[in-house]
């Protein structure tokens, strides 16, 4: 699909959820504007109901690559006199999610290839304990492949069985710096290449640097993610490779996004977040929360 193609049905879509929102926000913004806690609580549960509501009835119908990208470029706002509606989409099937390098119990050699080469670009030192480190976070027995490398047995607050999120992976880059004192692994930017959750890495939306390392192509740049790529042809790679990029779960399609949504109505915000998932037409992993205006 051209690019302007893929911007008129993304203008299309965007407009129909434009009217879906301002009248299903309207309804009730009064009750919002009551400085009442428990009116508040009751109305964030309908503004996310709507949300919800809203983002399965139009997101459902894009379907191309373009057309994400630029859903993804830039927060969609909705203002009237009565409050500020924002909307914020962004891909999250773009990292290596760590939890892979450990599967039924068993290494995941693409996984931990990958990590490692991560690490390598870094120059961490004792890639083999915080892989090691990884591995027994992730399975559920308090086995040491290396000495050391249960953090549960020094820490028994300490969670094992998956790293459930950044803070969690913190704890164990911070345990590794201190018991190595090796401080590269803290010049290591996490946030593009790795994620917590979902399986899939869509080629279209991984980072450059991610990139580089599972294409083995050192001289992709910023050209390379002006071109969106629909299949193992475009990328123009061999069946070996395409091979160890299927075990890494690669694919060329979007169908899991993240969407936050704010609501200000200059007395209250209220920020949700929740995952849409395109194939299931369901919405995930929902987060929210309320309060003050700074400025009120």
């Amino acid at each position: 699909m051209k690019k302007g193609v893929a911007l008129l049905i993304t203008i299309l879509i965007l407009a129909i959820f434009s009217v879906l929102v301002l009248k299903s926000f309207s309804i009730s913004t009064q009750v919002v504007n009551q400085n009442n806690e428990i009116r508040l609580l009751s109305q964030s549960n309908r503004l996310l109901e709507d949300s919800k509501k809203i983002v399965k009835n139009t997101l459902k119908d894009i379907n191309s690559t373009e057309a994400y990208a630029i859903l993804f470029s830039e927060p969609f706002v909705i203002a009237n006199k009565n409050f500020t509606l924002t909307f914020t989409f962004s891909p999250v099937e773009n990292g290596l999610n760590i939890n892979s390098l450990l599967q039924n119990s068993k290494r995941n050699e693409e996984s931990i290839l990958v990590f490692e080469t991560i690490l390598s670009t870094y120059n961490v030192q004792n890639i083999q304990f915080f892989v090691d480190l990884i591995l027994d976070t992730i399975d559920e027995d308090v086995d040491e492949r290396s000495y050391g490398s249960e953090i549960i047995l020094k820490d028994t607050f300490f969670t094992n069985s998956k790293i459930y999120s950044q803070k969690h992976f913190d704890k164990i880059i911070d345990y590794y710096a201190q018991v190595k004192d090796a401080k590269n692994i803290y010049k290591v930017d996490w946030g593009k290449y790795i994620r917590f959750d979902e399986d899939a890495i869509d080629v279209n939306f991984a980072s450059i640097e991610l990139l580089k390392i599972l294409l083995s192509n050192p001289y992709i740049n910023d050209a390379f993610k002006k071109t969106y790529y629909e299949n193992y042809d475009d990328l123009k790679i061999d069946e070996d490779k395409q091979a160890f990029l299927n075990n890494l779960n690669l694919t060329f399609t979007t169908s899991r996004i993240l969407v936050k949504v704010a609501f200000d109505d200059l007395i209250k915000k209220v920020n949700f977040k929740f995952i849409y998932d395109k194939k299931a037409n369901t919405i995930e992993n929902i987060k929210y929360g309320f309060g003050e205006n700074s400025d009120s």
